[in-house]
């Protein structure tokens, strides 16, 4: 005995068995539109973690350079600022960029030292706009001035034109130092620390 379903039983049971052709694309179609939304999103945050990341360096980096600048004003016995005048120390040269700071000293031999920063025109295309150098004696294993000859190092790039670096007097025996960088991405990072002086 053969039993024939009626349009209505036919068309129940077929929806019972799944999805239309239409409701799967109109779901992969608002799948694939959240998951661009997700995903643009994700790429946003790994950006802006990108960014922060390299701005933290920089920061530790002109925090370094200000630390060095204040231990060295620390151990200097003279101090001779961008308005005064002083004889370059042995092997250094300014080679076109403006006198910033002069510091004399002891080495640990006793001998008397001077260490010179300059800041301007940075000495290869490698460095980002202009730098602060440093010529003068390395420091030894014991974290003291050496006995060798003076060397010239970049300290740090990236400093806009005539205002990158600036030291100056506060108060009687102390100083100011003012340190201002320009980034690739147009971030200003300004850091500043005082000094003991003379």
């Amino acid at each position: 005995m053969t039993h024939t379903l009626g349009t209505a039983g036919r068309d129940r049971r077929h929806r019972l068995g799944g999805f239309t052709l239409v409701e799967l694309l109109v779901t992969l179609l608002l799948s694939g539109l959240v998951s661009a939304a997700v995903l643009q999103l994700l790429v946003g945050d790994l950006r802006q973690v990108g960014r922060l990341g390299r701005w933290l360096r920089e920061r530790q980096a002109g925090e370094r350079t200000l630390e060095l600048v204040r231990g060295e004003l620390q151990r200097a016995e003279a101090v001779t600022l961008q308005a005064g005048e002083a004889p370059l120390p042995a092997g250094c040269s300014l080679a076109g960029r403006a006198f910033v700071l002069q510091l004399q000293g002891r080495n640990r031999g006793g001998q008397s030292v001077a260490v010179l920063y300059s800041r301007g025109a940075a000495p290869s295309s490698i460095w980002r706009g202009d730098v602060l150098m440093r010529c003068g004696p390395a420091y030894g294993l014991d974290g003291e001035w050496s006995d060798g000859t003076a060397v010239s190092r970049v300290l740090i790039d990236a400093l806009p034109p005539r205002d990158g670096f600036r030291i100056g007097a506060t108060a009687p025996g102390v100083l100011s130092l003012e340190l201002t960088r320009q980034l690739a991405d147009g971030q200003t990072i300004r850091q500043e620390q005082v000094a003991p002086g003379g």
